[in-house]
């Protein structure tokens, strides 16, 4: 019976040898399936930054392809001011000083027209002089 009895132990010890073994197996299997879980979800979030940062940097790029287009066809044109209160005071000074040179063009024909009037006056008063000093 006792050698029965320490075969039976012997058998209990080794079966919890066991069963202690596999659990550890078990566990072990488990710590490697979640690391390489945990691997391919950070491998997956990193696809996926690098994807949304290839995507903004690909709208960036589109947006600063467009505004050169813009600026393009900007610099083609005529350089209008960006404010409408810029815009107004330029045409605005711009009639005012139309109206003084317009002002001075009008006022020196003018001076021409009296100057050369009074010259040929004084020609005539000349020749009146010479007229009546002769007679």
């Amino acid at each position: 019976k006792e050698g029965e009895e320490k075969q039976e132990e012997k058998k209990q010890t080794e079966s919890k040898e066991e069963a202690k073994a596999r659990k550890e197996a078990e566990k072990a299997a488990d710590k490697e399936k979640k690391d390489k879980e945990k691997a391919e979800e950070k491998e997956k979030k990193e696809k996926e930054k690098k994807k949304r940062e290839e995507d903004k940097a690909e709208a960036k790029r589109k947006k600063d392809e467009e505004k050169a287009e813009g600026k393009k066809a900007k610099s083609s044109g005529p350089a209008w001011p960006k404010s409408r209160w810029k815009a107004i005071t330029l045409a605005l000074v711009g009639m005012l000083l139309c109206i003084a040179l317009g002002s001075i063009g009008i006022a020196s024909y003018w001076l021409d027209v009296v100057s050369a009037a009074m010259r040929s006056f004084d020609e005539s008063v000349k020749l009146h002089c010479e007229a009546l000093r002769e007679a």
